[in-house]
């Protein structure tokens, strides 16, 4: 080998170490191409999942109500009125009439015809006489103007003495709440104001213990066989006033 191939040897050979350290680089690049690829179909995953939550939460949404649903919606104090998993709501009003396809109620002195469903029911047990100008409850769909059924209300039951329901010696009595005491229930009735002693255990349902005041409010209490109140409870419904 002369002198001149000993002196450009090693540039060479660097020259060729370059050549494959480039050639490296340019494999190591080419490797990482298939990992942005197969990021692809995350990406469509993530679309799909976009796509599909976006059908769910328009399939899930309820229609629009019917002028005629929102008006009777707007008549009831019915807490659960908007809660469709709930079916119906209720309706107080005074009966005027109805037909095979309506019934007709006074609301607020105004009279509101309702939409039977086909399979109404009107249950009158308990109930003494007609049903004209009672206090009755309708029952109407929370998804559609129609009425399921009707009954008589609590007060309209009630005797003179408050007593809507009774078995044997035990009672079940409406009235106005005149006073609630540790030992003692005074109700108020058409006979008069009537005062009961309470049971050890007497307690007050949920709706009752939710009242901020319930003295002058309509109340229902349930007596024992001796006389003593056992539990009072509350309801809008008893509120409700129909002239």
């Amino acid at each position: 080998m002369n002198n001149n191939m000993k002196k450009y040897l090693p540039k060479a050979s660097l020259f060729l170490a370059a050549g494959v350290i480039l050639a490296g680089c340019g494999n190591d690049t080419k490797n990482t191409s298939p990992q942005k690829d197969s990021s692809q179909p995350k990406q469509t995953e993530s679309s799909n999942t976009s796509t599909s939550t976006s059908t769910s939460t328009s399939t899930s949404t309820s229609p629009n109500e019917s002028a005629e649903l929102k008006t009777l919606k707007n008549l009831s104090k019915d807490p659960d009125k908007n809660d469709s998993s709930e079916g119906d709501f209720d309706l107080v009003g005074k009966y005027v009439k109805e037909n095979d396809d309506e019934i007709t109620l006074e609301i607020h002195g105004k009279q509101v015809a309702i939409q039977k469903n086909s399979s109404f029911e009107s249950d009158k047990k308990g109930m003494k006489g007609d049903w004209q100008d009672k206090q009755v409850v309708v029952e109407v769909s929370t998804d559609k103007a129609v009425a399921e059924s009707v009954k008589p209300t609590d007060k309209t039951l009630a005797d003179q003495d408050g007593v809507y329901d009774r078995d044997g010696n035990e009672k079940e009595i409406i009235g106005k709440l005149i006073k609630n005491d540790s030992n003692e229930i005074t109700l108020q009735t058409p006979n008069g104001n009537k005062t009961f002693q309470k049971t050890h255990d007497f307690e007050l349902d949920d709706e009752a213990r939710s009242q901020t005041k319930l003295e002058g409010k309509m109340v229902r209490i349930e007596t024992d066989d001796q006389g003593k109140a056992e539990e009072l409870s509350y309801s809008w419904i008893d509120q409700e006033e129909t002239k």
